[in-house]
């Protein structure tokens, strides 16, 4: 109970520090200072730690080179979205969206093998 308040008012900004950051990728000009800034915010609120571009490529087959593997714009490149492939511009998100899929199945399959 004293818990969900804060928690309430922290998401509450963090919504709208993405909906902020979104907004450069707006083709307007900004000045180098603000787009470098919103850009390495970017990373912290599309919880991208690690670089998952190379794990990606290989993974799912990707050609670095090709035309889908080019950033929209600029704007797309300096804030983190530089792919038109959506796995890309997941980063950790996509690992974090599977890893409990994963681990119950894997878990599934360990109970079948060695449980009683």
């Amino acid at each position: 109970m004293f818990i969900t308040g804060p928690v309430q008012q922290v998401l509450s900004s963090f919504r709208h520090t993405q909906i902020i950051v979104h907004i450069v990728l707006i083709s307007v000009n900004h000045p180098a200072a603000s787009t470098v800034f919103f850009g390495g915010l970017m990373n912290l609120v599309n919880f991208q730690p690690l670089d998952t571009t190379e794990i990606y490529n290989k993974l799912f087959h990707l050609d670095p080179d090709s035309d889908g593997n080019s950033p929209l714009n600029c704007q797309f490149e300096i804030m983190g979205y530089e792919s038109l492939y959506i796995i890309q511009n997941f980063g950790m998100l996509l690992i974090t969206l599977l890893t409990p899929f994963v681990a119950r199945f894997a878990a599934s399959i360990l109970v079948f093998l060695f449980g009683n």
